[in-house]
């Protein structure tokens, strides 16, 4: 009987002390700060397929509503994120980008291909798209020359391609 007072006694004193704390719980919870909210980046541009140089490749990258220009030119891949070298390159003002974070299409999210559009086209020009932000990071290839791609992609696609079309027309004055 005198164990059980004893580890009674114990159990009973451990439950007090730790209950009796005037410390808020939520201190004890790790913080994790390693994504914070710096909005979407959204990346994107167009290539021809069969062919090589910086006439080929245009990619440009929205950050924070700055547009930057990628120095590197080479054509994305289909199998990893597109690594750039991006830089303020040249006056963009008179190029409207601001409305292509807000109009873009949530349904791509849903899109389980990353090449969309015809695939066995030969002298393919390509648009690439990569949106990334807190919660979402995906990149897709849509193949302009296709008659096959979806619906909902066809104002957007179209939108990012006059654009970068003006940014490209920009690019020779300078």
């Amino acid at each position: 009987m005198k164990n059980f007072n004893t580890i009674f006694s114990f159990f009973f004193s451990l439950i007090l002390f730790t209950s009796c704390s005037d410390d808020d719980a939520s201190a004890l919870m790790p913080i994790d700060n390693s994504l914070p909210d710096r909005g979407v980046i959204l990346t994107f541009g167009r290539y021809y397929e069969r062919c090589d140089g910086v006439a080929c490749v245009e990619i440009f990258q929205l950050n924070n509503g700055v547009l930057l220009e990628d120095t590197l030119d080479k054509i994305p891949s289909s199998d990893y994120f597109y690594k750039g070298n991006f830089s303020v390159g040249i006056d963009v003002t008179p190029v409207s980008v601001s409305r292509l974070v807000a109009d873009f299409p949530q349904d791509l999210f849903i899109e389980r291909n990353i090449m969309i559009g015809d695939q066995v086209t030969r002298d393919k020009t390509v648009i690439y798209i990569e949106y990334e932000d807190a919660n979402e990071h995906r990149f897709w290839l849509i193949n302009l020359t296709s008659n096959d791609f979806p619906k909902y992609l066809e104002a957007y696609v179209g939108e990012l391609n006059n654009i970068i079309d003006a940014l490209e027309a920009m690019n020779t004055r300078y």
